[in-house]
């Protein structure tokens, strides 16, 4: 178990959730991908974006993903 920004415990959900997107954020970061992978990652993460910036777990901007 983790903490969010503010500091409190996270629930298993809202770590499963930061692991995915930061798994898809490190496939963003891979130059071996097909563009049709590439596009596919992007779309994943801008939307686990959304969950991880809504619940506090993680902020950055979108830009920082090529999004």
């Amino acid at each position: 178990m983790g903490t969010d920004l503010l500091g409190r415990p996270t629930t298993e959900v809202e770590d499963e959730l930061l692991e995915l997107y930061r798994r898809c954020k490190a496939l963003l970061a891979r130059d071996d991908l097909a563009p049709c992978a590439q596009a596919g990652a992007r779309v994943a993460a801008v939307g686990l974006w959304n969950a991880v910036n809504d619940l506090g777990l993680e902020h950055e901007q979108l830009l920082d993903l090529g999004a």
